[in-house]
């Protein structure tokens, strides 16, 4: 094959493989970017009482968790729900049990109660547009428990609430943070691994994708730099 169907064929691939170096270079730009301090929002704010001031301490959280479910517990922890204290009660073979603080009955997280929570930190009389139910994490909800309650308002920033169905816990994200986590997400290729892509599918998009460009720029030292050293050798011989 002549030199020149050589360039002609380095040139186009050098520009196929750019288009993914300029967005994966543009996007961890992005990343830079630091997320507003509402994008992880933790289940309520305030200070945490004395566990004294509570009738139930959590080795009594434990073992109602294990009376009302015949697991036994990992760990107990407790957090703030709203205006109120409940345990958060782990186990190694499903999902966790929230239990009140008080008297040690379970809690439920209602599409009602999702609802309060996320208005707690929303401005008064901002409309609710819809209520959905999240069972997969995607490129909006990339690392939040699942199931979730998803309640969209129609506020200035484009308010999104993500509710644990199970815990309470509470992610707000807004039209910027969304945008932002978008970008974050496709610059490490993690979309790939939703949906049963895998692991495997996205490592080895990487390792093409990478491959192919420092091939490419090898390649391209191989055949523009010799060509410019005989040129410099001739040009000075004169």
């Amino acid at each position: 094959m002549r030199l020149r169907s050589w360039l002609w064929m380095h040139r186009w691939i050098g520009i196929a493989l750019g288009v993914p170096l300029a967005f994966w270079l543009a996007s961890g730009v992005v990343m830079l970017i630091p997320l507003p301090n509402s994008f992880y929002q933790g289940q309520g704010t305030g200070g945490i009482p004395p566990l004294a001031t509570y009738d139930v301490s959590p080795m009594e959280a434990g073992t109602r968790a294990k009376a009302l479910t015949g697991k036994h517990p990992t760990g107990v922890t407790f957090e703030r729900l709203r205006n109120d204290f409940v345990y958060v009660v782990s186990f190694a073979d499903r999902g966790p049990l929230l239990l009140d603080g008080t008297d040690g009955n379970p809690v439920t997280i209602t599409m009602a109660l999702a609802e309060r929570i996320s208005r707690d930190h929303l401005p008064a009389g901002v409309p609710l547009v819809r209520v959905d139910t999240v069972t997969h994490h995607s490129t909006a909800y990339a690392n939040g428990p699942l199931p979730a309650f998803r309640l969209v308002f129609r506020d200035r920033p484009r308010t999104i609430v993500y509710v644990g169905l199970e815990t309470g816990a509470v992610r707000r994200t807004t039209r910027m943070s969304r945008l932002q986590t978008w970008v974050a997400e496709w610059h490490l290729l993690t979309p790939l691994t939703y949906g049963g892509g895998g692991q495997a599918l996205r490592s080895g998009i990487l390792w093409t994708v990478g491959l192919g460009i420092l091939v490419s720029v090898l390649a391209g030292s191989i055949l523009v730099l010799p060509r410019r050293w005989f040129r410099s050798e001739r040009h000075a011989s004169r």
